[in-house]
């Protein structure tokens, strides 16, 4: 199984395990994928590594990190062109849930939402734009962007170029996917 292969059955097995999850940040869905992908590596004698946070592009005040990075397991870790698949995450959790505080007071005491948690043009377009930048400079052989929209907030926008939204109906939970690759395969 390569790379790309294993991280897409991973995201296959993040939908179809959904309900047994609660999550609710951004980070909750990238260490379930790190630890499901990890345990793939281990079951399957798999030649690979992952990490959470990986720095791919130098930056100003420390590296540029990709969410989940896979690389091959005898890659010395680096910024760049060693990277077999870069992911970038985003999660809007459904505005109905209970079990989230979904409120805060401001200083007059008026009550105000926490939601969206999640920005489209400065955090979701922005995530796939920089996906595609990896791919473009090089930095990776297969790239992607995933949104999980648990509550379908975000689910009337158009997608970006090059993404596409895919639907699902989990029991009582509807869930949209905005989904970008590129690949050199």
């Amino acid at each position: 199984m390569d790379s790309s292969s294993m991280f897409e059955k991973a995201i296959d097995w993040l939908i179809e395990n959904y309900e047994k999850f609660n999550f609710y940040k951004e980070r909750d869905i990238v260490w379930t994928m790190q630890k499901k992908i990890t345990e793939m590596i281990r079951e399957n004698n798999l030649p690979y590594k992952v990490y959470e946070d990986y720095p791919i592009m130098p930056g100003t005040r420390r590296s540029i990190s990709v969410d989940l990075a896979i690389l091959k397991k005898d890659s010395i870790p680096r910024q760049g062109n060693t990277i077999e698949v870069a992911a970038e995450f985003k999660y809007e959790p459904d505005h109905s849930r209970e079990d989230m505080l979904t409120f805060f007071f401001d200083e007059q005491d008026n009550r105000k939402t926490k939601f969206p948690l999640c920005f489209w043009k400065e955090g979701i377009v922005k995530d796939i734009e920089k996906a595609k930048q990896y791919f473009e400079l090089n930095l990776c052989r297969n790239s992607y962007s995933c949104f999980i929209d648990e509550g379908r907030y975000f689910r009337y926008n158009t997608p970006f170029d090059g993404s596409e939204w895919k639907d699902y109906q989990i029991n009582s939970k509807k869930i949209s996917l905005l989904w970008f690759k590129q690949s050199l395969v």
